[in-house]
C-alpha cells in the first residue's frame, strides 16, 4: 500500500469513527449518568468496535481501492505482497 493509500485509509477511518465515538459516548452518558467511566467507556467501545469492523473498514476499503481503481480483492491481494515484503 503506497503512502498516498494509507493517508486516505486512515482519513476515511478516522472520519468515520470519530464523530460515532463522540455520538455514541453522548448517549451512554445521557441513558446511564450516574454510572461509572469504566462502564460508560465499555458500553460504548462495545458498539463502536463492531461497527468499525463490520461497516466502516469495509466501505473504506470500498473507496479506497475506488480510488485506485481496483476492485477489493486486487487491493488485499497488493496489501499482503507490501506486507510480506516488509517482513522479509
Amino acid at each position: 500500500m503506497s503512502k498516498r493509500q494509507q493517508a486516505l485509509f486512515i482519513f476515511l477511518v478516522w472520519l468515520c469513527v470519530y464523530p460515532g465515538v463522540v455520538l455514541l459516548a453522548a448517549l451512554v452518558g445521557w441513558l446511564f449518568p450516574d454510572a461509572p467511566v469504566w462502564l460508560r467507556i465499555l458500553l460504548s467501545t462495545g458498539v463502536t468496535v463492531p461497527c468499525v469492523s463490520l461497516v466502516v473498514l469495509p466501505w473504506v476499503n470500498k473507496v479506497v481501492a475506488k480510488a485506485q481503481g481496483q476492485s477489493v480483492a486486487e487491493l488485499k491481494r497488493a496489501q499482503a505482497k507490501a506486507a510480506k515484503r516488509a517482513g522479509s
